[in-house]
């Protein structure tokens, strides 16, 4: 659970950081090398000095601040702030002179799992977060109740694919049982039960309304192409 510092050039051992109750996930410097910031297990966002590597201060809020493990963060060019992604499904922006929250923002109003959020990039007015489920959440800071954009994808090698000319529409599974269904590039997940295992058959019924796939799990399963749900 140590954060070490290194001296140099050359590099040799200085000293640890044993701040973080739980391991530390990302270290990153501010553009000019003043301060470095760490992320954590824990909930914790910790301040040293880019020099010596010395503790500042603990960026926190009870109220605001994030109610599940910090998975990455990014800071702004000037220093003066970062955004963190996290396990609790949101993504913040803090000013790091003052520890306060600015804006928070929510992937989803029924959050699951996948929505857990990964890593963060930031410039400007363009911010982009990472789901779990690999989705690219695109942010406009002035609506943070919901991403502008979200762009979706397998994260698990796809091993089937159906199309359909009279929709326009394009269904794939992957290793890992997921189906999407594509419009103009676009994808949305395919929701419900669903098979839990690779899937490894997908085709379309005569009027394209039915969509039927084979999973591992042994089943054969139907879903009503207008429900999206499996």
């Amino acid at each position: 659970l140590n954060v070490n510092f290194y001296g140099g050039p050359p590099f040799k051992f200085d000293h640890s950081s044993t701040k973080h109750e739980r391991y530390p996930n990302r270290v990153q410097y501010n553009a000019d090398g003043s301060q470095f910031i760490t992320v954590g297990s824990d909930n914790k966002i910790f301040v040293y000095g880019g020099e010596d590597g010395s503790f500042e201060k603990e960026i926190s809020s009870k109220d605001k601040g994030h109610k599940g493990a910090i998975y990455g963060f990014c800071w702004n060019p000037q220093g003066t702030k970062i955004l963190t992604a996290s396990a609790d499904k949101t993504a913040k922006i803090w000013n790091v002179d003052s520890g306060d929250v600015e804006t928070t923002f929510t992937v989803s109003k029924k959050t699951q799992v996948d929505d857990m959020q990964m890593s963060a990039l930031g410039k400007g007015d363009f911010i982009v977060t990472l789901s779990l489920s690999g989705a690219l959440n695109y942010w406009d800071i002035s609506s943070p109740d919901a991403p502008s954009k979200v762009v979706r994808g397998h994260s698990s090698p796809i091993n089937a694919i159906a199309t359909s000319r009279a929709t326009g529409k394009t269904y794939s599974g992957d290793q890992a049982g997921k189906v999407a269904e594509w419009t103009d590039g676009t994808a949305q997940w395919v929701t419900g039960k669903g098979h839990g295992k690779a899937i490894k058959a997908i085709a379309l019924n005569s009027d394209k309304s039915q969509l039927a796939t084979v999973g591992l799990d042994d089943c054969l399963r139907w879903n009503d192409c207008k429900s999206q749900e499996l």
